[in-house]
């Protein structure tokens, strides 16, 4: 009998599980929809705040540090309230491919900022060792001219 009402009781738990899917209820189109577009710059740009938090917490040793006031700006540079983007990114999670659409752009703009940084920091380096290349030739040139001008003075010294 036990093992009879076990076996029940995991049968019922399995087919209540495997349709949840299809008993959830869906998110109705918020009021305020955010285009597909607008929802992968927000997403980027809360991304780079929190990146910059996680940064900052580990450069200060703060972990009460939040993003909450970068995602608040962000929000009031894009028109949008904080309620909004939460109502729209409910919406768009009961939409799984767009999500995931949304997402993968919000990567990609990552990574070619990513890459934009590594480009900069090259060129800063390169930049770098121009300019001590360069110091180095404007100090032989200095120390040539040194020479030849103590050289010259030597021989005016010489000749008086």
């Amino acid at each position: 009998m036990p093992r009879f009402f076990v076996s029940s009781m995991l049968l019922a738990v399995m087919i209540l599980t495997s349709c949840y899917h299809y008993n959830k209820e869906s998110t109705s189109v918020p009021e305020h929809l955010i285009s597909k577009e607008q929802m992968i710059e927000v997403l980027t740009q809360i991304q780079i705040a929190e990146g910059k938090v996680v940064l900052e917490r580990e450069k200060v040793k703060d972990y009460r540090l939040s993003g909450k006031k970068y995602t608040q700006e962000i929000c009031q540079y894009y028109g949008i309230t904080p309620e909004q983007l939460i109502d729209n990114l409910n919406y768009y999670q009961d939409q799984e491919d767009l999500l995931v659409a949304i997402y993968d752009e919000v990567l990609a703009n990552l990574s070619t900022l990513e890459d934009g940084v590594k480009i900069e920091i090259e060129a800063e380096k390169m930049q770098i060792r121009t300019d001590s290349i360069y110091r180095a030739d404007s100090l032989a040139k200095i120390l040539s001219d040194s020479i030849s001008f103590a050289s010259d003075t030597l021989v005016i010294n010489q000749k008086n």
